[in-house]
């Protein structure tokens, strides 16, 4: 039972790592003028996909639903509508990493993310 217990504890960790991490990114080349950086993030297994979303209550969520216990998650300062070209989701499969492309060009004001 208590080896149970620390492997969600640290599931949770990676979890909240990523999100973490994810946003100090995006602020990081938001912040700049330009910028565009490739990034690799570790996820637990059991998440098997991380999609953006364009939902005003939450941007990001984690498949299946339920592998993740953050609840809603709101990345900000990405700009949703150039990172989900038209289409309802971006979503990036976990094959023990997730690589992304962060992206903001000169002149705009917010960060975009493409599959690497």
């Amino acid at each position: 039972y208590a080896i149970s217990i620390f492997i969600k504890f640290l599931e949770e960790a990676k979890t909240q790592a990523f999100i973490n991490n994810l946003q100090n990114d995006i602020d990081r080349i938001w912040r700049s003028s330009q910028g565009s950086q490739t990034r690799s993030y570790d996820l637990p297994s059991k998440i098997k996909q991380v999609c953006f979303i364009n939902d005003p209550a939450e941007n990001l969520i984690f498949l299946p639903k339920g592998s993740a216990d953050v609840g809603f998650v709101t990345i900000e300062n990405i700009d949703l509508s150039k990172t989900l070209d038209g289409t309802r989701e971006l979503c990036f499969d976990n094959n023990g990493k997730i690589n992304m492309i962060l992206k903001k060009d000169f002149g705009e004001d917010l960060v975009y993310i493409r599959k690497s």
